[in-house]
């Protein structure tokens, strides 16, 4: 009996191990498809999109100023609450719109933006 529950056990971990990476072989294909679909379908205009760019690196500088200023009145525990909620605009602003916007338009990204 002893050597079927760990044959099981070992079956349920390869499983598991299996099931974990087809889900994230899944979530990296959807990412993928999506970051494609965000190119193709991101700004055409090269004015418009230098205009964006320009804007959203304004906005950046400005919500990390935001983050400099909490953390020097505020206390730890607000700060982090605070920096947390930024650091998630600031990514979906970089994954979301710079990006591809800088994948449609190589020109308008800015020297040492990577």
């Amino acid at each position: 009996m002893p050597g079927k529950r760990l044959a099981m056990r070992k079956t349920r971990e390869v499983l598991r191990l299996h099931f974990d990476l087809k889900l994230a072989t899944t979530v990296q294909i959807v990412a993928c498809k999506q970051q494609a679909v965000c190119e193709a379908v991101m700004i055409s205009d090269a004015i418009v999109a230098g205009q964006i760019s320009k804007l959203m690196l304004d906005i950046t500088r400005k919500l990390d100023e935001s983050v400099a200023a909490v953390q020097e009145t505020c206390s730890l525990e607000e700060f982090t609450v605070y920096r947390t909620a930024v650091g998630r605009i600031l990514g979906d602003v970089l994954l979301e719109v710079l990006n591809p916007l800088y994948s449609r338009h190589p020109t308008l990204r800015p020297p040492g933006f990577e």
